[in-house]
């Protein structure tokens, strides 16, 4: 609001994939790992990731200084999805959701969702399957640029 006038500014809006950037899978978990998420003890699967804290601390300064509006995005199924909302929840980091995709299925959608302004993924697999908004992520620094 300025001057009493309401603003129509859209809040940029980023995705961040999960899996390398937010969250780490620590190697010597791998086997327990596995093993819980073949049992679907997707709760049980998330305790063998390690949160990377600067990542996190990105998060809360493109929050809380820049306004932008930030999903997280994992590749792993509806429940690893629920377990590390969970997780973030319980962390108080400010994410607006927590959604499981594929990189081509998100990269079809991505016509029906123009307010996703960009989408950080650390897979070099995935560098030209998102298009324009799509970027490498190679240093948690790169989060927010140009927004």
């Amino acid at each position: 609001m300025q001057h009493g006038d309401l603003s129509n500014v859209v809040t940029p809006r980023i995705v961040i994939v999960f899996e390398g950037a937010v969250g780490f899978l620590m190697n010597e978990y791998d086997k327990k790992y596995q093993k819980a998420l073949k049992r679907e003890r997707w709760w049980d699967a998330i305790t063998y990731w390690k949160l990377n804290n600067q990542m996190l601390g990105r998060l809360w300064y493109l929050f809380a200084k820049k306004s932008v509006t930030i999903d997280v995005c994992t590749w792993m199924g509806e429940g690893m999805a629920e377990a590390i909302a969970d997780v973030l929840n319980d962390n108080n980091i400010p994410v607006q959701s927590v959604w499981a995709s594929t990189p081509d299925r998100l990269a079809r959608e991505l016509a029906y969702i123009p307010d996703i302004s960009l989408i950080y993924d650390p897979d070099p697999d995935h560098v030209f399957t998102f298009g324009g908004k799509g970027r490498l992520l190679t240093d948690v620094n790169q989060i927010g640029e140009g927004i």
